[in-house]
């Protein structure tokens, strides 16, 4: 009788120790990660009233099934001119919050943050300057499969301390509105 006595405590003992979950550092505050996303970003914005492309990239971090915190690299393509190539290009962390990210068609806002660089490309030439650029958004985004995500976004990009170095250019010729299409691959896991 003791043996079963003894087997039936430490059964009992193992399944209330394995039925104890760790606690860390993410899990007690209630954030999880819950999946992880990449891929291209179209988007087209104005330059001197034009439309002009911006291209880039994205990866993110998913958390709690609605918030991804990630890094965003863009190029905008101006127009050629005749002393050489402008460049202007950005990157640096976002965040993207989507509610009710389980459902198939769902709300998508967020906020880009960067750092940058906007000059002159010659020959003989490579004068660029450091600015700032900030582009809150908001669009809808698509759960197309599981491992794919579609964004249709717009919003306004803000640059800053541009600088008079290129012909009178000022943070109000770079700021701009723009549309973009975002495609996403990855995969979500868990629960929120």
């Amino acid at each position: 009788m003791k043996k079963y006595t003894l087997s039936l405590f430490f059964i009992a003992c193992t399944l209330l120790l394995s039925a104890q979950k760790d606690e860390t550092l993410f899990s007690a505050t209630g954030i999880r990660l819950t999946g992880a996303w990449g891929g291209p970003v179209l988007a087209g914005t104005l330059v001197d009233g034009n439309i002009v492309r911006q291209s880039g990239s994205i990866f993110a971090l998913e958390f709690n099934k609605n918030l991804t915190v990630g890094w965003s690299s863009n190029s905008v393509d101006f127009p050629s001119t005749t002393s050489g190539r402008v460049d202007f290009s950005f990157n640096g962390p976002f965040l993207n919050y989507a509610p009710a990210a389980q459902k198939a068609v769902h709300p998508s806002f967020g906020m880009l943050a960067s750092g940058g660089r906007f000059g002159l490309v010659t020959q003989n030439n490579n004068q660029k300057n450091d600015i700032w650029v900030a582009q809150p958004h908001a669009g809808v985004e698509f759960n197309v499969f599981r491992w794919m995500k579609v964004q249709i976004l717009g919003g306004y990009r803000f640059a800053f301390f541009v600088g008079d170095e290129f012909d009178g250019v000022s943070d109000s010729d770079l700021s701009a509105p723009f549309a973009a299409l975002n495609a996403k691959f990855g995969f979500s896991w868990g629960t929120r």
